[in-house]
């Protein structure tokens, strides 16, 4: 933990010292702290939990002028916002009605082992998602695509 609070704080350094923050008249109006490490907590048990209590208080004692978000984490606190990463996100990862649906990656294509074949999806696929995101009302998206 002791990497990842230093990499964490440095980066958060450099931004706060540029005005990156929207708070501080720049662009950056949220900041992720960890990517879909639910998927991963359940491999460590209670380390895997008190990491996560670790990683929360770490980004709340950094800055609280813009909101924290985790992807796929859906027992991160009520103060961070959950995002989907998945090819269909659906609005429920957004567990507040204080919170909006946020859906921070749409793939077209993904990371594939030497020697497998391409990994794609079709554009009327991807077009179809986004259109689903939409009609669940969720209007803010980021990412990928």
């Amino acid at each position: 933990m002791f990497y990842m609070e230093r990499f964490v704080r440095e980066v958060m350094n450099y931004v706060e010292d540029a005005g990156m923050l929207a708070s501080q008249g720049g662009p950056i109006m949220m900041l992720q702290i960890e990517n879909e490490y639910g998927h991963h907590m359940p491999n460590y048990g209670d380390g895997g939990i008190r990491y996560l209590d670790w990683l929360t208080q770490l980004a709340r004692n950094l800055t609280s002028d813009v909101p924290w978000i985790m992807c796929e984490q859906n027992n991160a606190p009520a103060d961070f916002v959950v995002a989907s990463n998945a090819h269909y996100a659906l609005p429920t990862v957004g567990r507040s009605r204080n919170q909006p649906g946020m859906w921070t990656e749409d793939w077209l294509a993904w990371f594939q082992h030497w020697g497998e074949a391409f990994h794609n999806r079709a554009a009327e696929d991807v077009a179809y998602a986004v259109a689903r995101w939409f009609m669940w009302r969720c209007f803010f998206t980021l990412g990928s695509l």
